[in-house]
């Protein structure tokens, strides 16, 4: 199965969140931290010219949870930060045998709160899709509803309103044309 999405649940450091994504400045595997006190935090490693997907599918793959804390202990001594974790979660990452890997992903913000899914169809991009909130506080309380299920039904919900078609499962043939 593709992954695109590392989840580590750590004591000291709280969710250590490892994502592959391409951003404006080319591939990247972006960390996500939420550290005490402080709103998320993220910093990439990106890759451009020759051979940066192998490159950027690499440093994914090397990034297991001691790694992805030493980076974040890293982090926080170069901003001069004391270690430490928010308590409170900020993803969700479910393994579906169906579907593969479905990242969701609390923002929270003032003005824009919403909970994001991540997903990839076999054989496309990774998508994402979101449901807005007006304050930060019912955000969280959608995001602590997800469950694995609900995010399928969204997942798939999304994908149908775009192609007209059911997400196809892992493996199987595709809705013909």
């Amino acid at each position: 199965m593709f992954k695109f999405a590392k989840l580590y649940e750590t004591e000291e450091h709280g969710q250590i969140l490892v994502k592959k994504d391409e951003g404006d400045e080319g591939l990247e595997v972006r960390i996500y931290i939420q550290p005490e006190n402080l709103g998320r935090c993220n910093f990439a490693y990106i890759y451009h010219g020759q051979n940066r997907e192998e490159r950027s599918a690499k440093c994914f793959e090397r990034i297991d949870s001691t790694k992805a804390m030493d980076m974040v202990v890293a982090f926080y001594e170069k901003l001069d930060l004391s270690a430490g974790g928010s308590d409170l979660p900020f993803a969700k990452l479910y393994e579906n045998q169906d579907y593969g890997q479905i990242l969701v992903l609390l923002e929270e913000d003032e003005e824009d709160s919403e909970v994001i899914f991540y997903f990839q169809p076999e054989g496309m991009g990774v998508y994402n899709c979101s449901l807005p909130f007006k304050t930060e506080e019912k955000a969280r309380i959608g995001f602590e509803r997800v469950t694995e299920a609900n995010a399928v039904a969204m997942i798939n919900g999304y994908y149908r309103a775009l192609t007209l078609k059911s997400l196809p499962k892992k493996g199987a043939a595709s809705d013909p044309e």
